[in-house]
């Protein structure tokens, strides 16, 4: 089964994002305000095809359900 983005914000999950051109990578809430335009049944893996690179402006974002600390 396949992560949405509206699973992860009902359990306030975090996406990790890493740019596949420069490798920079980070964790996003899903819940983050940059992120509300998407829509909730939006696979986790998708999400990424809407992110742009602070670094080096790419576009090529791969999007996983980041681990959890627990």
């Amino acid at each position: 089964m396949t992560a949405t983005l509206g699973e992860l914000r009902q359990f306030n999950g975090v996406i990790h994002g890493e740019c596949t051109e420069c490798g920079r990578a980070r964790e996003i809430p899903a819940r983050d305000e940059r992120l509300q335009k998407l829509p909730d049944d939006l696979p986790v893996g998708g999400v990424g095809h809407h992110m742009r690179c602070r670094d080096c402006k790419g576009r090529r974002i791969l999007t996983t359900v980041a681990p959890s600390d627990a």
